[in-house]
């Protein structure tokens, strides 16, 4: 990872995190078990049209304003919410 990728995911985390590197739901602020969420469930149909995940991902919501739809969780927290949905 280099150092640019790596300070534009914290950018990134910070902004979905409400001004903080960190889970939304619990805290959590291990950037290894961090990312962006699609609050509406429909992460799987957007990475389906737009052949988007990871970096990639992350580039296209700092170029587009960072979109609304999105928050940052851990991974248990999406684990958490999978299995509630």
């Amino acid at each position: 990872v280099t150092r640019r990728t790596k300070e534009e995911k914290i950018e990134v985390l910070t902004h979905y995190g409400n001004g903080v590197c960190a889970c939304v739901k619990c805290g959590f602020s291990d950037i290894r078990a961090l990312s962006i969420d699609h609050i509406n469930n429909n992460g799987y149909e957007h990475r389906k049209v737009t052949k988007m995940a990871g970096q990639v991902f992350y580039d296209w919501l700092k170029r587009n304003n960072y979109p609304e739809g999105y928050q940052t969780l851990c991974m248990n927290c999406q684990f958490i919410k999978k299995a509630d949905k």
